[in-house]
């Protein structure tokens, strides 16, 4: 079956959202408290230029050591990235007598399973599943009755920390890498489609969390992003509402890893037979293991998500140059 530009972007739209909600938004608030939910829009022009860079050739990564390896790690810190946000989320606030290693490992093994299936089929299953999260995810948040708009009269338009907003672009720009290994007609028009309608979506359901806290409660908040989750209920639906946003990032985890595992599998030329295609979960495993010994401060996980940012910038940027030179050598 053949997968329509709508599926694939209905798709990209679910991972951008899905990552957002994990991890960037709730750094989005610790960083800038005052205006978090604009930082999607301050970011956008830059998205939008990337949307142009995308890479078109596999065979070109796979001949090049410096892309392969740049796309190698970016993928490896952009998991390990998305699994510390989680293992936090579960442990703090569901699950907090059972170790994150067994959540870990449960979350890997079930990874490992739907990867085998390839990405086109993940794509299949998760265009429905994040067309029903979308649904399930408006529906839960949306009550009017509940908002104080008085609040936002009170933020202070004042950005804190410009330097942190490129820590936030690979959960973006993460969605070009995907077209090189599905065959799907993917223009540049539908990637600036989908970056606006992503960030605009955000922008939202960030300040819906101005409607019910003044912004100062932000900067003493672990995960701000969840707190409206935890203060309000919807009884059309559910009747807490942080189950709903706990189904969201684990549908989301697991199809994100699913696809980077099976992306990992290809680039080291890994057979789906072979035990080898352990290889990455195992080395996933091993640093959340030895990171659970350290304390992973916000400062050091803006670190990451940067070097994470700047590997997939320069990734798109090496490869756009080469791609250039070597259509210059070809017509010459």
């Amino acid at each position: 079956m053949k997968l329509s530009n709508v599926q694939f972007m209905i798709f990209n739209l679910f991972l951008i959202i899905g990552g957002s909600s994990l991890s960037i938004s709730n750094m989005m608030m610790q960083n800038h408290p005052h205006i978090a939910f604009l930082i999607p829009i301050l970011i956008l022009p830059i998205i939008l230029l990337f949307s142009f860079l995308k890479p078109i050739n596999l065979k070109l990564i796979f001949n090049n050591i410096i892309l392969k390896s740049l796309l190698l790690f970016y993928l490896m810190i952009s998991s390990y990235i998305l699994i510390i946000n989680y293992l936090k989320i579960t442990n703090n606030y569901f699950y907090n007598l059972t170790p994150p290693l067994i959540i870990l490992i449960i979350i890997l093994l079930l990874t490992i399973y739907i990867s085998t299936y390839g990405i086109k089929n993940i794509i299949f299953v998760g265009t429905f599943v994040g067309f029903v999260t979308f649904i399930l995810y408006f529906l839960s948040i949306f009550n009017f009755d509940n908002y104080d708009f008085n609040l936002i009269s009170k933020i202070d338009f004042k950005l804190n920390n410009p330097f942190n907003l490129l820590s936030y672009m690979f959960i973006y720009l993460d969605i070009l890498i995907l077209p090189l290994f599905v065959k799907v007609k993917s223009k540049s028009k539908n990637y600036i489609l989908i970056y606006i309608l992503s960030c605009l979506i955000n922008c939202i359901l960030i300040l819906i969390n101005y409607l019910y806290f003044d912004s100062n409660f932000f900067i003493s908040s672990s995960f701000p992003y969840i707190s409206k989750f935890l203060t309000t209920t919807n009884n059309i639906l559910f009747e807490h509402l942080d189950i709903v946003y706990l189904i969201i990032v684990t549908l989301f985890i697991v199809f994100k890893l699913s696809i980077n595992i099976e992306i990992l599998r290809i680039l080291l030329k890994i057979k789906k037979t072979s035990s080898k295609q352990l290889l990455v979960p195992i080395i996933l495993l091993l640093f959340i293991y030895l990171s659970s010994f350290l304390r992973i401060s916000i400062k050091i996980l803006n670190t990451i998500m940067f070097i994470s940012s700047c590997l997939i910038m320069s990734f798109i940027l090496l490869n756009k140059l080469i791609e250039k030179r070597s259509y210059e050598k070809r017509i010459t």
